[in-house]
């Protein structure tokens, strides 16, 4: 097995509080760290260059994700044959440079592997998906100001999957990042055709619930003539279901909804959108019927970003409550006991359960 040149590369401000935590994971190649500090007030600097990093600071007038990346991949001096690039707030599990010999080939330019967000308390995902940062050095650069990607520029691209590779992401959740929405949002303006952010914005405003906005990005995304890509196609249509939805109004909810289904229905997205509207309406058997057909499907599409609903129990909660409301106990009790086992500090569903029990056991309940 060839051992390779290997680096990683990163963008920080003001992140102090990560840099053990960071160079304690990248103890294999500690002193193949470059990190480019974007203006930071704190002690970050002085923190990376104690723990060995090589530190390079840069402010700019006006900061674009991708030209620090960019940047920040020019600190990386060209004996390194491989850049793995990472932000300071994730954690790549032990064993990545003997995984990272082991797959790369010859004709490799790129390797990707898993990226966790939204640990539990068993420090597994409630979202994953192959994120492709470990990369031939001169071949690739980064785009798009904001939830940038990687260009290639080569003559020819290999990838290649290795999912045992794995990074998980453990975010200061009390930091803002309001300027990301500000960010993409000009960009989409200047550049209304461009798929990926249209719909990244679109998935923006679904998070903060902004369901007008939402809409009119989803209406926006699918008039664009190249937005073919399915697995993208069905989430828009997801969400133009989800915000119907919270907007009651429900016959446009439940159109949107099936017409995802159509597009993605190997996925839980739909089926769980769906769940939630009959829900809303009352109609449990049209509820189960989802919910059950949800459940099913027993991977995650590797393509796909689907929301912590479709995986954290959710199914099992409306499903159980669904079965309650027709008084089929025994289901209700079922999925509630799966429910809890998701999620075994969640009180309410525990008092759920004894509701269930209290029904089955007086029939006049």
């Amino acid at each position: 097995m060839k051992k390779h040149k290997i680096c990683v590369y990163s963008i920080c401000k003001n992140e102090e509080k990560f840099v053990d935590r960071f160079m304690d994971c990248l103890e294999e190649i500690k002193d193949h760290v470059y990190v480019l500090d974007t203006g930071s007030t704190d002690n970050t600097i002085e923190k990376f260059k104690a723990r060995g990093a090589h530190v390079k600071a840069k402010k700019y007038d006006k900061f674009e994700f991708h030209k620090a990346r960019n940047d920040a991949l020019k600190l990386v001096p060209k004996e390194y044959e491989i850049c793995i690039c990472l932000d300071i707030d994730d954690c790549i599990d032990p064993g990545f440079v003997e995984k990272i010999n082991a797959n790369w080939k010859e004709n490799t330019t790129q390797l990707k592997y898993y990226h966790y967000c939204n640990l539990n308390s068993h420090d597994e995902p409630l979202i994953k998906f192959l994120c492709g940062k470990i990369h031939k050095r001169d071949c690739y650069r980064w785009k798009y100001p904001i939830h940038e990607v990687l260009e290639f520029i080569g003559e020819k691209e290999e990838s290649i999957d290795v999912p045992d590779i794995i990074v998980r992401h453990r975010p200061d959740v009390k930091k803002s990042r309001a300027f990301y929405m500000d960010l993409l949002e000009e960009y989409v303006e200047n550049n209304p055709e461009n798929t990926r952010n249209v719909y990244l914005l679109t998935k923006e405003y679904r998070s903060k619930r902004q369901w007008e906005k939402c809409i009119a990005m989803a209406h926006k995304y699918l008039k664009i003539k190249n937005a073919t890509y399915r697995e993208e196609r069905g989430q828009i249509l997801a969400s133009l279901a989800k915000s119907y939805c919270n907007l009651e109004y429900y016959e446009e909810a439940e159109l949107w909804g099936l017409k995802a289904l159509k597009e993605i229905e190997d996925c839980r997205t739909p089926y769980v959108e769906l769940m939630v509207i009959y829900y809303k309406q009352k109609k449990y058997e049209e509820v189960i019927k989802y919910g059950l057909k949800a459940l099913k499907i027993k991977k995650r599409n590797k393509h796909l970003t689907e929301e912590i609903s479709c995986w954290d129990g959710t199914i099992y909660d409306y499903l159980s409550l669904s079965y309650f409301y027709l008084k089929d106990y025994d289901n209700a009790i079922k999925y509630i006991d799966l429910d809890i086992k998701e999620n075994p500090d969640i009180e309410r569903l525990k008092e759920n359960k004894r509701i269930f029990l209290d029904a089955k056991n007086n029939k006049n309940y």
